[in-house]
């Protein structure tokens, strides 16, 4: 089966959503039925491995006179079916990719199948009239967050009925590293946390995700912070964060990696004694940064709306979101707690890719009975 995935962004540029479209075309491509191709935006990237997938990197935007660019392309490779990722910080223009969908789906009849990394916003209006456009073009629309549905506005759902909806869960986007009680003492060394206990966070740092909470969690007698992830100068938010770190009692006590490789920061999330994740509004299983710490065995703690307390098997807590005191309890509790987990990065991307072989599978098997 031929796949051609669109990202509008992909490795080695910076997205949570591109790296998702990373793994989930190698993990197709390992499974031996599929033939993938990737297509993404214009970067002075590295060379092109041999191995699967071949990544075109040849998107200079992604606006609507970008899409006979596409049209030659797809005609080129004649594949079976188009997945196209979505949002990701690489497209310039969501008109310009709604349009592009509907090309593909009515111009060139080839099966669509879209996945919504985001809940569709709750107006239907302005710029999110292109996604709603995106998702109604779709044959089948793959969601990552559970109870995607429901959440559509009851007007909108005839021209979105539920059958076209596939959940598949998230994974982790780094490798599972296994570390012995000195190696994770020698990594948090290296983290210039010989003394206390080591808290990090890993991810983008965005102010719905309650970053700077983590100066109130945590304790600086007690603690060392680790913030992995990008950091930018021009950033206000970043910058708040900087200060929090050079200022008061958390001086000499936090530190920034910046981006980092994914086995560096694998190794520094199996080292800590936990990951903690304040989301504002509530986290859950389609934030890869959860993932891929709970891949670790590290003890995680973050936030929910649906569920509160300690979850043994995830070794994770789930906090009332800006319940600092909660986090601060579940912090002492279960720091340094560590679960072994039967699986690994590369288990969960296997199950991934098998569920989209069936999602793939049964809208070309109803494309064929209704004649292409």
């Amino acid at each position: 089966m031929k796949v051609l995935l669109i990202s509008g962004s992909y490795p080695p540029a910076q997205c949570g959503v591109g790296d998702y479209t990373a793994h989930l075309a190698r993990a197709l491509s390992r499974s031996g039925e599929f033939e993938v191709s990737v297509l993404t935006s214009f970067s002075p990237a590295p060379e092109q491995s041999s191995s699967a997938p071949v990544v075109f990197r040849t998107m200079h935007t992604w606006q609507a006179q970008a899409i006979g660019e596409v049209e030659g392309l797809v005609r080129r490779l004649k594949p079976d079916i188009v997945h196209v990722q979505f949002p990701t910080q690489g497209y310039d223009d969501w008109k310009g990719v709604a349009a592009l969908a509907l090309a593909v789906r009515r111009k060139l009849r080839i099966p669509l199948v879209v996945t919504l990394h985001e809940y569709l916003p709750p107006r239907f209006v302005g710029k999110a009239f292109w996604m709603y456009l995106l998702a109604v073009a779709a044959n089948r629309i793959v969601v990552v967050r559970p109870g995607f549905y429901e959440r559509i506005r009851r007007l909108l759902k005839p021209i979105l009925p539920q059958r076209k909806f596939e959940f598949i869960s998230n994974a982790s986007v780094l490798p599972k590293i296994a570390l012995s009680a000195s190696e994770r003492d020698a990594v948090k060394r290296e983290a210039q946390c010989a003394n206390g206990r080591l808290i990090v966070f890993f991810g983008f740092s965005f102010p719905h995700k309650g970053v700077d909470l983590l100066f109130r969690i945590a304790d600086p007698e007690e603690h060392c912070l680790l913030f992995i992830g990008p950091v930018s100068p021009d950033d206000a938010y970043h910058d708040k964060l900087r200060q929090l770190a050079a200022t008061g009692p958390w001086k000499g006590r936090a530190a920034f990696t910046g981006f980092i490789g994914s086995e560096q920061a694998a190794r520094l999330l199996a080292a800590a004694d936990a990951a903690v994740f304040p989301y504002r509004t509530g986290g859950g299983i389609w934030n890869s940064s959860l993932h891929a710490a709970m891949v670790q065995d590290t003890f995680v703690l973050t936030t929910s709306l649906e569920r509160n307390g300690y979850d043994a098997a995830a070794n994770a807590y789930y906090a009332r979101p800006e319940d600092v005191d909660e986090m601060r309890r579940a912090l002492r509790q279960y720091q340094g707690t560590r679960r072994a987990r039967p699986f690994t990065a590369e288990d969960e991307w296997a199950a991934i890719a098998q569920k989209h072989r069936e999602v793939f599978g049964a809208l070309l098997a109803r494309s064929a009975r209704a004649g292409g």
